[in-house]
């Protein structure tokens, strides 16, 4: 591949922005600009790559780097037919483009070493990581982490116990703004908050958007939830954190009996799985 096309990339977002990595046709119009109507394949994937959200998952994404790259190759060549060694290119390009620093990406899992590794015996320190259907990394601590989009999952609805096997117990339910309102103290209403809440040594958990939350449903499956992942799910109407748009006294929730979504009264109660990554 032609690395011209990688620092023209550079060029443009440092002339005008990361902002400009949202805005994919835009992006295409300057990179030709900027090519003088050369590189044409080299634009076309890079512009694709804006299209799987590539800005927004190598910056703020608190999965290791490699991971969520060699995830964002993956999704351009499943989703556009790209050759997989371009695809990496592309990514490549723009981890490059962002100042960010990265292995070359490899087919292969990552192998993630702990910190402690000199503390523990050297075949746990080169394991490969567990994953459940190929897609979820079991983190062994009750959390799963999707990569093909990078996010941390709690594998319990909230109420319920990992007993590192299973959900355990009964999810609570929450209205939407016991599970999203954010207040100082870490009790509201007598209820845990989802943005203090600590789990698994993290305390940045949050309420998941629609999209995410749409984002865990198996189309065609029943139920539309990998139950592997999310065991003892209730099959019903989860919280997300989106209102919705035309009426301020509604939000979206995610049926996982069904896989629908559906604008509901933020009064209603419902159960509430939680996140931590991405956005």
């Amino acid at each position: 591949m032609d690395n011209q096309a990688r620092q023209i990339l550079q060029q443009c977002i440092r002339d005008y922005g990361i902002t400009l990595g949202r805005e994919p046709q835009r992006l295409e119009a300057l990179l030709k600009d900027y090519a003088k109507g050369q590189l044409k394949r080299e634009i076309f994937v890079l512009v694709q790559a804006t299209k799987e959200n590539v800005v927004d998952q190598l910056l703020n994404n608190t999965a290791p780097l490699e991971l969520i790259a060699g995830s964002l190759a993956h999704q351009l060549t499943e989703n556009y037919g790209i050759d997989r060694p371009l695809a990496e290119w592309a990514i490549e390009s723009w981890v490059f483009a962002l100042n960010l620093s990265i292995q070359p990406i490899k087919a292969e899992p990552a192998i993630l070493i702990p910190d402690n590794a000199d503390s523990i015996e050297p075949d746990e320190v080169n394991k490969p990581p567990i994953l459940i259907d190929g897609r979820f990394r079991d983190n062994e601590d009750g959390t799963a982490t999707d990569l093909q989009t990078g996010l941390q999952w709690m594998r319990c609805s909230l109420g319920q116990t990992w007993d590192g096997t299973t959900c355990q117990g009964d999810a609570d339910e929450y209205n939407w703004h016991e599970a999203n309102k954010v207040v100082r103290d870490s009790i509201f209403l007598g209820f845990k908050i989802a943005e203090k809440f600590s789990f698994a040594g993290y305390d940045d958990w949050r309420v998941p958007t629609i999209d995410e939350l749409k984002s865990i449903i198996e189309k065609n499956e029943v139920p539309p939830i990998n139950v592997k992942v999310f065991p003892n799910t209730p099959l019903t109407l989860f919280w997300s954190s989106s209102p919705y748009a035309d009426y301020t006294n509604f939000a979206w929730r995610l049926d996982f009996g069904n896989g629908h979504v559906k604008g509901s009264l933020k009064t209603y109660l419902a159960p509430v799985r939680l996140v931590r990554g991405g956005q």
